[in-house]
């Protein structure tokens, strides 16, 4: 019994080394390729994939140990079939997370709301938009929030920046506008 533990032991050993390692080199790939954003259902769509992968050659390689010391029966075969369905449903789990998940907000949306990014692009370039929510249009005027520090960014499609008043919104410098966002 004390050597049947010892290689249970080691398979999960085994296993967590090689999901370990997985996921250390495929995050690392990520940053690389993306700056310093992680897609996180990229990560775990492929943490899925490789633990299903882990999941189905384990339970081949413990299958043909338990063939060789005990012969096939029963039990054998169950366990071989148990393990290969689990990492066929991790598997399935793993495909759920093929398209990058919207926000339930986002889906939605009616056509009408649909995201306008130009005029955020323009003033600020492609990279810094990503820290930005769309928050919808007053009249012409499309409204980002800042994720972070939870200022607007009001900006009207030809570029003029607004501020939200008590009368409404005013027309400010870009520089005022970018100054209220970010501080």
């Amino acid at each position: 019994m004390h050597i049947a533990e010892r290689s249970i032991v080691g398979m999960v050993a085994q296993e967590w080394y090689v999901l370990a390692a997985y996921f250390g080199t495929f995050i690392l790939l990520e940053v690389r390729k993306c700056g310093e954003r992680i897609a996180m259902h990229r990560v775990a769509r492929h943490a899925l994939w490789a633990a299903s992968v882990v999941v189905v050659l384990h339970s081949i390689v413990a299958a043909a140990a338990m063939i060789r010391r005990f012969g096939l029966d029963f039990v054998v075969i169950d366990y071989a079939l148990v393990m290969t369905l689990t990492g066929g449903l991790v598997y399935l789990l793993g495909c759920m997370f093929e398209e990058t998940p919207q926000p339930a907000f986002a889906r939605s949306q009616r056509p009408s709301m649909s995201a306008d990014w130009q005029p955020l692009e323009r003033m600020l370039g492609p990279s810094l938009c990503a820290d930005f929510m769309f928050m919808g249009r007053s009249e012409q005027i499309h409204l980002y929030k800042h994720r972070d520090t939870r200022g607007y960014l009001n900006i009207a499609p030809d570029g003029t920046c607004f501020r939200y008043s008590a009368h409404g919104y005013q027309p400010i410098r870009p520089e005022e506008a970018i100054e209220h966002v970010f501080h």
